[in-house]
């Protein structure tokens, strides 16, 4: 028997795994100090690998990896449903046109969830004009503790790595010279976690064992919000819309000052949410009239129509009515959007591109994504005639909330950005199964997409971090794989922790599977 370096063959594999995520971050030029996201309980598959080492995985599991061509004619089926009642045009002209010239939402706004991995202000530089191009006019710039706030109530609150304000004045110049509309969004009732975590402000949460929900009772509650939208709206000038949050406030109504407000009141839980929302909205309105609040309306859902219509609360916000399943039908029905319909004057919805399939994806699980967006639209023509849609938000969560890991990062998401905003402007001239062949060209990628393996060469902003996710996937895939990863039965027969400890092995068993290591990860070392 020969000795071989046991150590340096086991470290490499943690080397390769660890410092290939390092490599991703650094080049985006991101970097972690915040946290946040919407979430369902789905479980996404990523891309699928063309190579053999990955042939193992199952049917099931590659078909929901990536747009086959089974897949597409299953997803063309869907569409068949979802769109019944829709003259969809078959004129060959129309199939060549990437833009459909009539818009069914005059908002087309993308989501950039600040709260985890920020990028530099230098990428919005390349980011802006890539959005404008592909027919994005909007961003939702989700702040969290990346904003420079200041005063009393705010001490510790900024990350260590906030923009400052001439970061974002530059970002908003940017945004005006490719004539996309900012939209700030402030959390206001839950999602407070980045300003409740602080020891200072304990005493203003819901309840004690939570961040994540304010006390809309509070004595300090009025005091901080207020300060909190006038900072954000003075350092936006050309304000039009602002985003106050309100959603998933899981902790209402529990603090011993809520249960006393709701029994003088005579209120129930619904009717405290409602009273703190107004109250926040009516705020902006009076304080800055040139500008009108929206609001996430997942807690509308729960209310009566009575309780909705009597409470005011139509004349102050328009709602922003967000799902990220494939069939929103069957988790908002036709009696919510007729509640809706008759208390609202305008109304927004919210899709999601990336970060609503697992709270540590890697990759983004296009066909998902992409039925909800076929969905979206399924509502939109079915509705119209009765709701007027303002525009659609596409979000892109970065953390499922504050004290949760990454998902997606925004790069990795931007092909399935890309796709769905194709979608969402051309759904009346083209099934799904026709777009991926034109987002080589979208995307500018050298090779038919998707790629695969991480072998592709594309020009969108930040797709070398695409490109180097894809590596991270299949390094993670083979280090897990029974057949080849480190617990497969030549690991666990010559590289155990007594081989390993010793530094003496069979270098015949060892041998024949090092090279294959190497031919796969060669890159990375």
């Amino acid at each position: 028997m020969k000795m071989i370096s046991l150590n340096k063959l086991s470290s490499k594999y943690i080397i390769a795994s660890v410092s290939l995520f390092g490599l991703m971050l650094f080049i985006y030029g991101m970097s972690d100090g915040n946290q946040h996201t919407k979430f369902n309980t789905a479980k996404s598959k990523p891309l699928k690998n063309l190579k053999p080492h990955l042939n193992s995985l199952s049917s099931d599991e590659n078909e929901y990896m990536t747009q086959s061509h089974a897949h597409l004619l299953k997803q063309r089926q869907k569409e068949q449903l979802l769109l019944a009642g829709i003259n969809i045009k078959k004129d060959p002209a129309s199939s060549h046109k990437w833009r459909d010239t009539e818009q069914a939402l005059e908002y087309r706004v993308v989501h950039l969830d600040l709260k985890g991995a920020p990028p530099r202000i230098s990428y919005f530089e390349d980011l802006f004009p890539f959005l404008k191009r592909h027919g994005a006019n909007g961003i939702l710039l989700e702040y969290e503790d990346m904003f420079p706030y200041t005063g009393p109530y705010f001490d510790s609150v900024p990350a260590y790595n906030a923009y400052s304000v001439s970061d974002i004045k530059k970002i908003l110049r940017l945004a005006e010279q490719n004539k996309i509309e900012v939209i700030p969004l402030i959390q206001t009732f839950g999602h407070l976690e980045f300003f409740l975590k602080l020891k200072q402000n304990i005493e203003m949460r819901e309840v004690f064992s939570n961040a994540g929900s304010l006390c809309p009772t509070h004595n300090n509650t009025v005091k901080v919000l207020h300060a909190m939208i006038d900072q954000v709206v003075r350092m936006h000038p050309k304000l039009k819309y602002l985003h106050i949050g309100s959603d998933e406030v899981y902790e209402l109504g529990r603090c011993a000052r809520c249960i006393e407000k709701m029994k003088v009141e005579n209120w129930n839980r619904g009717q405290l949410f409602l009273n703190h929302v107004k109250n926040v909205a009516r705020y902006v309105r009076t304080a800055y009239p040139h500008v009108m609040p929206l609001v996430w309306e997942d807690m509308f859902r729960s209310l009566s129509f009575s309780e909705l219509f009597d409470s005011g609360i139509s004349q102050w916000v328009e709602p922003v009515v967000w799902n990220y399943h494939p069939n929103i039908l069957m988790h908002i029905n036709s009696d919510v959007w007729s509640m809706y319909a008759h208390s609202f004057k305008n109304i927004w919805i919210a899709s999601a591109f990336k970060g609503a399939t697992g709270p540590d994806q890697l990759l983004t699980n296009f066909t998902y994504h992409l039925e909800n967006h076929m969905s979206w639209m399924a509502i939109v023509e079915q509705f119209k005639h009765q709701v007027n849609f303002r525009g659609i938000m596409m979000t892109g969560w970065q953390r499922y909330d504050h004290f949760s890991v990454l998902c997606e990062l925004f790069p990795v998401g931007i092909p399935s950005l890309i796709l769905n905003l194709f979608y969402i402007q051309n759904y009346k001239h083209t099934y799904p199964m026709d777009t991926p062949s034109k987002l080589s060209d979208l995307l500018q990628c050298d090779i038919t997409f998707p790629p695969h393996g991480g072998g592709a060469q594309c020009a969108f902003p930040g797709a070398r971090i695409f490109n180097i996710a894809q590596r991270l996937y299949l390094l993670r895939n083979e280090l897990e794989s029974p057949q080849t990863g480190i617990n497969n039965p030549v690991a666990r027969g010559w590289l155990s922790d007594q081989n390993i400890k010793w530094n003496f092995s069979n270098p015949h068993q060892n041998m024949a599977y090092v090279p294959r290591f190497y031919f796969m990860y060669g890159y990375f070392l």
